[in-house]
């Protein structure tokens, strides 16, 4: 059985630390990100 999560995904928590620091959020200038969380992930790997 192969686990749902990858050696870089963040957890939770860390993820709810980092998310309203990001741009690209509804509501403020410029596009809306289709993904934030994927970016970061894509970002460490």
């Amino acid at each position: 059985m192969e686990a749902d999560y990858h050696r870089y995904d963040l957890d939770d928590h860390s993820w709810s630390l980092l998310d309203g620091h990001l741009p690209g959020r509804r509501g403020k200038w410029g596009r809306v990100a289709k993904d934030n969380r994927k970016f970061i992930n894509g970002v460490f790997w």
